[in-house]
């Protein structure tokens, strides 16, 4: 008896110390799991050539081999990064699982109507990861996923930083000084994109307009993928040579046989935008920021047209800057034509460059809010950021504090002017151009003003853009001479003091 009990202890202990063991192992070792429902399934946790990262692998091969997942992410030593990287992997394998059972019951039907194997009822997902950058305190992984259910693939990439002591996610924005980087980014990108079409446009045969369609085709597909927005933007890999890699998806900026396109930037080239962290992990010396050109007189004020006399008109933009812009600008440009832009703080910190090249051209700005919500439903102290968080920021790029709010929709009330500090600026001639009416209708609706009149259009719009040069034209025909809102109004405007026209 004493034998049994001894032998009986003995296995316990064996046990206990076995289980302990077996742990220990499956964070660095294969364990097979076979027999599932559908087929088999392994999962691998190795370790990886950066030091306290290991891989974890999950292969599954179910419904005889049609449909196959293949997932590998990281397992760190912090567990809120395992956890946010282990939830956004199950959300691919559950995709997976979704599409592999659907899959499968189109193939059974097709197989019981037609008797014929089918070779596109397949469902193959993979996500593969690499460790971009690694250091005592941030670890960065770039994961690149293909999906294919038969037909043509799917490829993504994405980037996901962490601070391994803390956890914590840091968005990209974070590795740079503020979100003027998308533009910055942007422009580069899409330089180099196009220079890319140019040369390769001269090693394809074709007739001269069917070269030059590909060209604009090639150019329009990139000027959309790479729109300075932070989804066109959310694959930027810095690795440790100091090299930002920005990955565009599959059909982003060009035909799915381009699959990820990639451009690649020395972060030397861009030091005057990365956060200072960044430039200290790569012993990159901050930038001297040249001494600002003087700013032309400041257009704001009355200008030499009496309105008394001349038979005046002011054209005014609202809820720009956009992309459309600098178009309207060339426009304004080529006809000698002054205008009032009333911008979102949003839009303009974005854009800072065309709020520069606004003043410089010699229009006038005025403050439409942070991201035109309707003040009116606003607290008093939510109507304050949206005029000051605008105010600091133009006053920021070009030096001016606006002088003129057109609050969102045209709409406020009592409690709006007690916080509005400057007069506000409405309208009298609406053509509803966010309606996006016909071409003719439009250009008509904002040709028919009366004298002192004060017109309202949207820079936001392709269409009112395209019309303003026939605008100006007409307008012009008729006698009127274009003026700013200050000019046209002249004199000491009452704060709090709506006006409509002169």
């Amino acid at each position: 008896m004493k034998q049994i009990l001894i032998l009986t202890i003995s296995l316990i202990i064996f046990s206990i110390l076995g289980f302990g063991i077996f742990i220990f192992l499956s964070k660095t070792a294969d364990v097979v799991a076979t027999g599932t429902d559908n087929g088999t399934e392994t999962i691998a946790i190795k370790p990886s050539k950066y030091d306290g990262v290991n891989v974890k692998t999950i292969e599954r091969r179910e419904n005889t081999d049609r449909s196959l997942l293949n997932v590998a992410y990281p397992v760190t030593e912090n567990d809120d990064i395992n956890q946010a990287v282990e939830k956004l992997s199950q959300e691919f394998i559950d995709s997976f699982t979704q599409m592999a059972r659907s899959q499968e019951t189109a193939y059974q039907k097709f197989l019981t109507e037609t008797g014929e194997k089918s070779f596109t009822t397949v469902t193959d997902y993979t996500q593969h990861f690499d460790v971009s950058f690694a250091n005592e305190t941030y670890l960065s992984f770039v994961f690149d996923r293909y999906e294919n259910t038969g037909g043509t693939g799917n490829d993504t990439i994405f980037t996901k930083v962490y601070n391994r002591k803390t956890g914590e996610e840091i968005p990209l924005a974070n590795l740079f000084t503020d979100s003027t980087y998308l533009k910055r980014l942007s422009d580069i990108a899409r330089g180099i994109l196009h220079k890319r079409i140019e040369k390769e446009v001269k090693t394809l045969d074709g007739s001269k307009q069917a070269l030059a369609d590909f060209v604009k085709n090639s150019k329009q597909a990139i000027d959309e993928g790479t729109k300075p927005v932070p989804e066109n933007f959310n694959s930027l890999v810095i690795d440790d040579n100091g090299t930002l890699t920005i990955n565009f998806d599959k059909y982003q900026v060009g035909p799915g046989s381009s699959g990820i396109v990639s451009v690649e930037i020395p972060l030397t080239d861009i030091a005057d935008i990365l956060a200072p962290t960044v430039r200290d992990i790569f012993s990159i010396t901050e930038p001297t920021k040249p001494e600002p050109a003087p700013l032309p007189p400041h257009p704001q004020s009355t200008g030499p047209v009496d309105c008394d006399v001349a038979k005046c008109v002011a054209l005014t933009f609202d809820d720009g800057p956009s992309i459309y812009t600098n178009t309207l600008l060339d426009t304004l440009k080529k006809y000698n034509v002054p205008a009032t832009f009333f911008i979102l703080g949003r839009s303009a910190q974005i854009q800072p460059d065309t709020i520069v090249r606004i003043i410089n051209d010699g229009h006038e700005l005025g403050n439409h809010t942070w991201d035109h919500k309707d003040l009116r439903t606003l607290s008093g102290e939510a109507i304050d950021a949206q005029l000051q968080k605008t105010d600091d920021l133009i006053f920021a790029t070009v030096g001016i504090k606006p002088l003129y709010l057109r609050p969102p929709y045209g709409a406020y009330n009592s409690d709006v002017l007690k916080h509005v500090n400057r007069p506000i600026i409405l309208w009298n001639v609406d053509p509803e151009d966010w309606k996006l009416p016909p071409h003719s209708e439009l250009i008509k609706r904002m040709t028919a003003p009366s004298s002192g009149a004060i017109i309202l259009a949207h820079d936001i719009h392709a269409s009112t853009v395209a019309a303003i040069p026939e605008v100006i034209a007409e307008l012009k025909r008729q006698g009127f001479t274009f003026v700013t809102v200050g000019n046209l109004l002249q004199g000491p405007l009452e704060p709090g003091v709506a006006y409509s026209h002169r």
